[in-house]
């Protein structure tokens, strides 16, 4: 064989391994592009992860927080605020309430009452001066002789007053305040 037949063989050698390389380079290439790819993507997925865990945080959080409301719930009861008496010496009394509600435990006596009006006679007010609550003349008519009873009112805590009106005679109202929390 001749230098030019060599150098013919050795050329379409070498042509053969450009294209090799060009196709491994074009290979590689796609193998980059699918890396990044990829990248994007584990990258997207992290961003997801983590925007879950904040969402899972929240959730527990919130759980935490329910949970403490039920045990607090489950923990409450009535709790003694005071003894008060009215009487037509002392018509009205006020006090203070600490719970989220509260009631009275009350007894009337009114066995030598000449008079009630038929309206209500109990009155429970707040701070402005509302009625939040209250028992009428028909219903202390039929406490006349030594009745009790308990008058809740669903009002938080905070300054009310009680006040008895439009009853003649002698009698004695007394109640005890409770607070619930």
């Amino acid at each position: 064989m001749d230098n030019g037949q060599r150098i013919s063989n050795l050329e379409t050698i070498v042509n053969g391994l450009n294209t090799t390389v060009n196709d491994l380079n074009t290979t590689v290439n796609l193998l980059n592009k699918k890396v990044n790819d990829l990248n994007t993507t584990v990258n997207g997925l992290n961003t997801a992860v983590n925007g879950l865990e904040s969402t899972v945080n929240g959730l527990n959080a919130t759980v935490n927080n329910l949970e403490n409301r039920v045990e607090a719930l489950e923990n409450k009861s009535w709790h003694f605020d005071g003894d008060f008496s009215l009487s037509p010496a002392n018509s009205n009394v006020t006090f203070n309430t600490q719970g989220e509600a509260w009631r009275m435990s009350y007894t009337f006596n009114g066995a030598s009452v000449t008079g009630i009006q038929i309206e209500y006679n109990l009155r429970v007010y707040d701070t402005k001066g509302n009625i939040v609550g209250g028992l009428n003349g028909i219903e202390l008519v039929d406490l006349k002789n030594s009745g009790s009873g308990i008058l809740y009112i669903p009002y938080e805590q905070g300054t009310y007053m009680v006040e008895i009106r439009g009853i003649t005679g002698n009698y004695t109202f007394t109640f005890e305040v409770q607070s619930y929390y």
